[in-house]
């Protein structure tokens, strides 16, 4: 019993021992906290302080930046304004000096207008002494002549008067001496200036102008018509092919086109076309390498394909490009077209104006035959057996048309 009381007794001491210590530990550890409180509180503070330095010296270095951008771009501006600024000044003193020089200009060709005007005045009251002798109407009537020693402005008599007969050659031929005295201030000036009479101005003028070559007077032909060859495309016949040497491209029209079916052979293009009343048209494409049969000779050559709004206008046209393949040479004085290079020996006449075309049919082999309509006085195809002609009536040979199966 004494011994259970004596180790209760000790497990009470112990338990006691073990209260005070934890009691101490527990205080020394909230000293130690409090501690490390405070120096986290410190060391956060200085943190932040920091932190905020930072903060202002990059906002600093910024601001700083932005406002050495903003410089160098106003430094830029200014440049570029002052730049402007002497551009402008460049541009005023050039349209002051263009100001200037037609002011200058204009007072120049106002004095001149008032002296031909008082040129005209005297030349128009100017009256005639006798049948043989007209009085000078470009002389001052208020004032007495001078000498002739103050009125020659020139080197020597002989080079005024060389002068004088290039000035009445240059006059066409048949131009009277009063309408040349009229046109030429030069020989005006001489009047004045040489005191030379018209009558002998105008004997001189004759003199220098008896050597003159009369000219050719060449009669004046009606229009010659146009010229219109035959070939085929595809096996398909055209007999009203026109030959515009005015047009730098081949048209061919949509119709024809589709009829024969190449309209998915169409290429887009980015061309305009300036048609004859310089109006612009877009055509639908082109095609190219169409081969024209000439029978026995192929010639290639690339349509544009335009829409036609009145159907007479169906008809391939060929321009210079094909010209220039085919070695065309048209003769116009004869109305008529080679082309060369296909056939050197063929010729097709110029149609008059108002032909209609679809009167003949020409195959591909050069035949001609006749569909509908009466005989033409006119020929159509001719054929040289010989050499190239060397006149210009050539060697022609009619054709005569073959006779048509009922």
């Amino acid at each position: 019993m004494e011994e259970d009381l004596k180790k209760q007794g000790e497990a009470i001491e112990d338990n006691r021992r073990a209260i005070h210590f934890t009691k101490v530990s527990t205080k020394e550890m909230d000293n130690h906290l409090d501690e490390k409180i405070t120096s986290l509180d410190n060391n956060l503070d200085g943190t932040t302080k920091s932190l905020n330095s930072i903060t202002a010296v990059a906002h600093q270095a910024k601001r700083e930046a932005q406002i050495r951008d903003l410089h160098i771009s106003l430094d830029k501006r200014s440049q570029d304004i002052q730049r402007r600024a002497r551009g402008l000044e460049d541009k005023v003193d050039g349209v002051s000096k263009e100001v200037k020089d037609l002011t200058t200009r204009l007072a120049n060709l106002e004095e001149k207008r008032r002296a031909d005007q008082e040129r005209a005045t005297r030349l128009t009251t100017g009256t005639r002494e006798d049948s043989t002798k007209r009085k000078n109407p470009y002389s001052k009537s208020s004032q007495p002549p001078p000498t002739k020693e103050k009125r020659k402005t020139r080197s020597s008599l002989e080079e005024i008067i060389d002068d004088f007969n290039f000035m009445a050659r240059r006059f066409p031929y048949g131009v009277p001496f009063d309408n040349a005295c009229n046109k030429s201030p030069f020989m005006q000036d001489l009047a004045w200036t040489q005191d030379w009479s018209l009558a002998e101005m105008e004997k001189m003028y004759e003199e220098a102008r008896k050597g003159m070559p009369k000219p050719r007077f060449l009669h004046k032909l009606h229009d010659p018509g146009y010229f219109l060859i035959h070939f085929s495309i595809n096996g398909s016949y055209f007999d009203d092919a026109l030959c515009d040497s005015g047009s730098s491209v081949n048209l061919m029209p949509a119709e024809i086109a589709k009829k024969l079916g190449l309209i998915n052979s169409i290429v887009k293009s980015r061309m305009d076309l300036k048609l004859a009343d310089s109006s612009l048209t877009e055509p639908l494409g082109e095609v190219k390498d169409i081969q024209l049969d000439f029978g026995g000779c192929i010639v290639p050559a690339n349509f544009y394909v335009v829409t036609m709004k009145d159907p007479e206008d169906l008809k391939l046209l060929l321009g210079r490009s094909f010209l220039a393949t085919a070695g065309a040479i048209m003769d116009w004085p004869n109305r008529r077209i080679s082309l060369a290079n296909v056939d050197k020996d063929t010729f097709y006449d110029a149609a008059p104006p108002g032909f209609s075309s679809k009167r003949f049919r020409y195959t591909s082999g050069g035949e001609c035959s006749q569909v509908r309509g009466e005989s033409h006085g006119y020929l159509i195809k001719e054929v040289l057996q010989d050499k190239m002609h060397l006149e210009s009536s050539g060697n022609r040979k009619f054709l005569e048309p073959p006779i048509l199966p009922n």
